[in-house]
């Protein structure tokens, strides 16, 4: 069994240095502001990179079954990370901009991609016998 040894504060000092830089390359997409318009249906979002824009509800999974009440009810999570609705309803901004931009399905997409070689390469490997089975490792 090993021994908790209490870190040091250079150490301690270190990785909170590290932390913050790893939160400020990731800021700028989260939001400073956000409020629903109820004549447009669709939230603004104002980011922490100067960026606005408008989402309509109907894009954000989950929202489309909600009331104006909750709506007008949702905030920001702390730090803008995401849109929470209720205990039940949230949606981090991050994914809402990859949802709106298209972003998930070009990776997706990317991912599917066939080519002769990799049709050739499959067909080599089956002929060895295919993936080999996981090993257990004893500890």
């Amino acid at each position: 069994m090993k021994i908790y040894r209490e870190p040091s504060n250079a150490k301690l000092n270190a990785e909170v240095a590290r932390a913050r830089a790893r939160g400020e390359k990731t800021k700028p997409f989260y939001a400073c502001e956000m409020r629903y318009d109820k004549r447009a249906d669709a939230f603004s979002l104002k980011l922490f990179s100067g960026a606005t824009m408008t989402v309509p509800r109907r894009l954000i999974p989950g929202f489309e079954c909600l009331t104006i009440a909750e709506l007008r009810k949702s905030r920001l999570a702390p730090g803008g990370t995401a849109i929470i609705v209720n205990d039940d309803v949230d949606y981090s901004v991050p994914g809402v901009l990859r949802l709106i931009s298209g972003i998930a399905e070009q990776r997706r997409a990317a991912g599917s991609v066939t080519s002769a070689k990799k049709a050739a390469a499959v067909r080599a490997n089956g002929k060895k016998g295919g993936r080999p089975p996981k090993r257990r490792q004893v500890a």
